[in-house]
C-alpha cells in the first residue's frame, strides 16, 4: 500500500483548548464525570502525580539511564536508516519508545476474523509529531478500516 502524505487540515475543534495543566485534566473530568467515565477509570493516577512536587535525584538518574538507552538503541537505528517513523503491530512499540521519550500515535488497522480489532503504532524521534500524525491520518484516509465501537456495559 502506497499512502500519499498530505498536510494535516486544522479541525476547528482543536483550534483552541481550556485544558493547559495536569490540575486542568482533573477539574475537566470532574466537571464532566459521566462524559469521561470517572466512575470506571476513576483519576487516581492523575491525583497522585498532581501530588508530587517534581523529580528527585533517582528520578533523574533513571532518567539518565533511560536516555542512554534509547540514544544508544531506537535513536541511533533511526538516525543509521534515515527512517522518519516505525510501524509496529498494536501499541507494542510505545515501551521502547517511552525510554527516550519518543512520540507515537496508534490507529486502528483492521479486525480479525472474531471482530476483534488490531491496530498499528506509528513512532518517531523527539519532534516528529506532526509528521507521525501526517502519517497516521493518510494510513486511516486510505484504509477506512475504522468501525465505531460499541460498548456493552
Amino acid at each position: 500500500m502506497h499512502l500519499m502524505l498530505k498536510p494535516l487540515e486544522q479541525h476547528p475543534n482543536l483550534l483552541y483548548s481550556p485544558v493547559r495543566s495536569l490540575a486542568d485534566v482533573i477539574a475537566f473530568n470532574n466537571a464532566h464525570p459521566v462524559e469521561e467515565r470517572v466512575k470506571d477509570f476513576g483519576q487516581t493516577i492523575l491525583i497522585n502525580s498532581q501530588k508530587t512536587n517534581g523529580i528527585g535525584s533517582r528520578e533523574k538518574t533513571m532518567l539518565e539511564i533511560l536516555n542512554e538507552l534509547s540514544a544508544g538503541g531506537l535513536e541511533m537505528v533511526m538516525k543509521k536508516h534515515q527512517l522518519d517513523a516505525i510501524v509496529t503491530p498494536n501499541h507494542d512499540g510505545r515501551s521502547f519508545l517511552a525510554i527516550g521519550g519518543m512520540p507515537a500515535i496508534t490507529v486502528p488497522a483492521g479486525y480479525d476474523g472474531q471482530g476483534v480489532p488490531f491496530a498499528f503504532c506509528f513512532g518517531g524521534l523527539k519532534g516528529y509529531e506532526p509528521r507521525l500524525i501526517e502519517m497516521a491520518y493518510a494510513f486511516e484516509q486510505a484504509t477506512k478500516v475504522r468501525m465505531v465501537p460499541r460498548y456493552k456495559p
